[in-house]
């Protein structure tokens, strides 16, 4: 599961330069492929996780993504919890740090990133937002 995120993720990256540097449509369609084979393998390890662990019945991707929760011991929730804050309190940083780099390439580069700085101050903002409304409503 791990290692098709990444994979996922690589392939989106890999898509973007062939794009903007090379813009070599072999390559694009090579990433695309990547890509659906990644998205693929990630649904095929999610569901041989359904058939091992029959008696825990995990719900399917398509169901009510409250449903996994009702599935999870108290002990399984709070380390996922944990997970979730760490993932969330990194992302913020990672996009903090990300638009001052973009900020001091434009600088250095006179190439602007505007564009780039953006994107990532509305990702940011909505990622909080999501967190204080969902906090708001367990609060």
């Amino acid at each position: 599961s791990l290692l098709s995120n990444i994979a996922i993720y690589l392939s989106v990256f890999y898509i973007a330069y062939t794009v903007v540097i090379q813009d070599k449509i072999l390559f694009i369609c090579l990433s695309l492929a990547a890509l659906f084979l990644s998205y693929t393998l990630l649904i095929y390890s999610y569901e041989i996780g359904r058939k091992i662990y029959k008696e825990r019945n995990l719900p399917s991707l398509g169901s009510n993504k409250m449903e996994l929760l009702d599935v999870m011991a108290e002990g399984e929730k709070h380390i996922a919890f944990l997970g979730l804050s760490k993932v969330y309190n990194f992302l913020l940083l990672g996009l903090l740090f990300g638009i001052i780099i973009c900020i001091g390439y434009s600088y250095v580069s006179d190439e602007s990133q505007m564009f780039s700085i953006i994107v990532m101050c509305i990702l940011a903002a909505i990622a909080q937002i999501i967190y204080s409304v969902s906090i708001r409503k367990y609060a």
